[in-house]
């Protein structure tokens, strides 16, 4: 396995505005060969460009949005599974997918040591090589292969409130959140069966 890495960040602040702007760009690219894969030879890359806004509204309140767009592709080259009677190919593949992904954030002092915040913001998650090509067994048990394993989108929010407190000479604070979050095409390990053969296959549920 050969993983090269690398990101670019610019930050810089308007401060008669009371603005902050943070950007950047990153990049990963993994070339893997692996009898864990089925000794077939893995090429994948992902790219992203993002940026954020932080803006002070006079002294009270600070919002926060942020966008970020990512790149993934997945290269593969064909592989014949062969383990007694089970035979499973898998055809050199090409995969490529794109997706964009937003967050907003807001923290309001109410009072000296009260704040109130809320904020709610996208997710998206690729497969990654060992959820769609791993294959694996023990005896007549098995870790199978799904190729046409599909990325997951989800959001999630959070509403809280923290409240500074002043003991004597100690200092603490009181924090309630509340959270909801929500996923679509969620990848998990389900138990299922091929050719008289039971395992696990990573699956959108």
């Amino acid at each position: 396995s050969l993983l090269n890495y690398g990101e670019y960040q610019f930050q810089t602040k308007f401060k008669e505005i009371g603005l902050s702007l943070t950007t950047g760009i990153t990049g990963t690219r993994t070339r893997i060969e692996a009898g864990l894969y089925g000794g077939a030879e893995y090429t994948s890359s992902n790219s992203g460009i993002y940026a954020q806004l932080d803006k002070s509204v006079g002294e009270r309140l600070k919002m926060s949005f942020g966008a970020r767009y990512e790149y993934n592709r997945l290269r593969n080259s064909a592989i014949v599974v062969e383990d007694g009677d089970f035979t499973e190919r898998v055809d050199a593949g090409f995969v490529q997918e794109g997706k964009p992904v937003f967050r907003f954030g807001a923290n309001y002092r109410v009072w000296k040591a009260t704040y109130l915040r809320a904020s709610i913001g996208q997710g998206y998650r690729f497969p990654t090589i060992a959820e769609k090509f791993t294959t694996v067994g023990l005896a007549s048990f098995r870790v199978f292969t799904n190729s046409e394993l599909g990325s997951e989108t989800g959001w999630s929010s959070e509403l809280g409130v923290k409240q500074g407190m002043k003991l004597g000479k100690l200092y603490a604070f009181f924090d309630v959140a509340a959270f909801w979050s929500e996923y679509d095409e969620m990848m998990e390990f389900l138990l299922t069966g091929k050719s008289g053969l039971f395992g696990f296959q990573s699956t959108n549920i």
